[in-house]
């Protein structure tokens, strides 16, 4: 071999050293995107949050807006996902789905509502049903929060009291007695809820919420997010309805910016495992715990084995902490313990978490507003 084509042979081999094996690349998502939906630019956006996820790599950058009607799962590690840098744009993944098949029943003002199962698409439960479900303006109007002395805490994407949750019961006569609630028929895939007294039923008002739902389970490590916002996953399923939850035993987790309203157990946390060195950072919870049963912690680590040092950081963290709050803005459930966040190992002889920092969180309660108004 001459000179020239050693020359040649060993560039083509430096420069084939230097190569990554796969290109990293950014995924686009956009639940309103109209163009080819290959996820290559916000044009051509994926419209489902859950096909976007599926066609990351190892190493590769998600982008999101909008609103989207679906719970999804990350198994692939070493991914970051952002929502938009535009306020005016927000990630929104919702636990509430909608229907306009309701039928009215015999007894004036109870309406039904079946298949059930199709409509959550999930092997869950509903939750709890909202009617006319929306945010409360910043003087607390019709719940009594009076947000205004907090505006620094505010995020841009306008979080904050949600109110419009219809109060459970366990039989259909309880419902047909009782204005503003609600119940789930098993046996009949079906759900009845009675409108508020003297509203005239509007059926596209009327939402069904997943009991259980994690609006972002992620499985595996070194999965970052950023942005993203959870809103509408109450239920007292066990260990389930959180905002953002890692699951496992694996190193490297962040959640971060974002509000999560009306979660069930948890708001975000990691846990179902011995996760370590992993992240909450800048998180806003708005209600936790639905009613009680877990003295509503809306933050939480936990480690299933012995785990001395796992390295956590629970940090700048958000409790807005009040109850589920009915469609006048009044407490649904009559339990409500607030705390702000828990560590903790499982209940096996000698288990022990340790390495937890938690830093500048801060809890801000609204019970004595919230009585004092109803």
């Amino acid at each position: 071999m001459c000179f020239v084509q050693r020359a040649l042979a060993l560039a083509v081999l430096l420069t084939l050293s230097c190569c990554p094996a796969f290109a990293q690349k950014t995924v686009y998502v956009d639940a309103s995107a109209s163009g080819t939906g290959d996820g290559s630019s916000w044009t051509n956006a994926f419209r489902s949050l859950q096909s976007a996820i599926d066609a990351l790599e190892p190493g590769d950058t998600l982008r999101s807006r909008g609103t989207f009607a679906e719970a999804v799962d990350i198994r692939t590690e070493d991914i970051q996902w952002f929502g938009d840098d535009d306020p005016d744009r927000p990630t929104w993944i919702r636990g509430d789905r909608y229907s306009t098949d309701w039928a009215p029943t015999e007894t004036p003002g109870v309406y039904t509502l079946a298949g059930i199962a199709e409509l959550i698409g999930t092997e869950h439960k509903p939750g709890s049903i909202v009617y006319d479900y929306k945010r409360d303006d910043l003087q607390g109007s019709v719940t009594g929060v009076d947000l205004r002395r907090h505006m620094d805490e505010l995020p841009a994407n306008g979080a904050g009291v949600y109110f419009g949750h219809l109060k459970p019961m366990d039989t259909v006569e309880q419902v047909e007695a009782t204005p503003s609630s609600w119940c789930w028929d098993e046996a009949n895939d079906a759900v009845y809820l009675h409108v508020p007294e003297g509203v005239t039923f509007d059926p596209p008002k009327a939402g069904v919420c997943i009991n259980g739902l994690n609006g972002v389970s992620v499985w595996v490590g070194d999965v970052r997010i950023s942005g993203v916002n959870t809103i509408c996953t109450p239920g007292v399923k066990h260990n389930s309805g959180y905002g953002l939850k890692g699951l496992g035993t694996f190193s490297g987790g962040v959640f971060e910016n974002c509000d999560i309203i009306d979660s069930g157990w948890h708001a975000a946390g990691f846990e179902i495992g011995s996760p370590t060195n992993c992240t909450l950072r800048n998180i806003r919870a708005w209600s936790s715990g639905v009613d009680g049963s877990n003295a509503n912690n809306p933050f939480v680590f936990f480690a299933y084995d012995n785990v001395p040092n796992a390295n956590h950081l629970g940090e700048d963290l958000t409790f807005h902490a009040y109850p589920l709050l009915g469609t006048d803005g009044a407490p649904i459930y009559s339990v409500f313990l607030p705390k702000l966040g828990l560590t903790h190992p499982t209940y096996f002889t000698g288990s022990q978490l340790g390495g937890v920092l938690w830093r500048g969180c801060k809890l801000f309660s609204y019970e004595d507003e919230i009585e004092h108004k109803h």
